[in-house]
């Protein structure tokens, strides 16, 4: 299992967070699957997104999973903080 975050940068990049036993070769798949999009090949090609980079996971999928599985939530309600709006003033 893996998760991807956004970064700024620079360059603006996705960082995976992966879990052990995970190598290069399933990072380069991983871009590969990615570059199926259109927006993400052309932004790699332009240069406006770095590469991947890896890091290893200080989490435990599973666990999370369980864990949102627990509280009535699903894991694919979770949102990357970069996608999360500020809270603005109405005032």
């Amino acid at each position: 299992p893996a998760r991807l975050e956004a970064c700024a940068g620079p360059p603006p990049h996705y960082r995976v967070l992966r879990a052990a036993g995970t190598g290069p070769a399933d990072l380069a798949a991983l871009d590969r699957a990615l570059g199926a999009n259109p927006q993400y090949a052309h932004a790699r090609r332009m240069g406006q997104l770095g590469p991947l980079v890896a890091a290893p996971a200080s989490y435990d999928p599973g666990g999370e999973a369980e864990a949102r599985a627990q509280s009535g939530k699903r894991l694919g309600d979770a949102k990357p903080a970069v996608l999360v709006p500020l809270a603005t003033s109405a005032d």
